[in-house]
């Protein structure tokens, strides 16, 4: 048995309210973990690795990414990045 399928099978017993609260966390957990570290290879050695951070509070808000490319055929490598800050008091 696969693990989702494991998991599948005990999500499927539990009462409505759990379940409910159960895909409230993944609806709102899941895309934040998902967009701090991404990175892929290609079967050629090329790659891609996307980092990024966030923050809010009563003194403002900011945000920073930064994209590194690699090309396995080339040997070069590219950074990209972006950063703002807003409403800062």
């Amino acid at each position: 048995m696969g693990v989702l399928a494991y998991i599948r099978s005990h999500a499927l017993t539990l009462p409505p309210l759990a379940k409910s609260a159960l895909g409230m966390v993944l609806i709102l957990g899941i895309p934040p973990l998902s967009r701090r570290v991404m990175s892929a290879t290609g079967p050629g050695g090329s790659s891609v690795e996307r980092t990024a951070a966030a923050t809010a509070g009563p003194e403002g808000y900011g945000r920073a990414a930064q994209t590194t490319t690699y090309n396995a055929r080339t040997g070069q490598s590219n950074t990209f990045g972006t950063a703002s800050v807003g409403n800062n008091h």
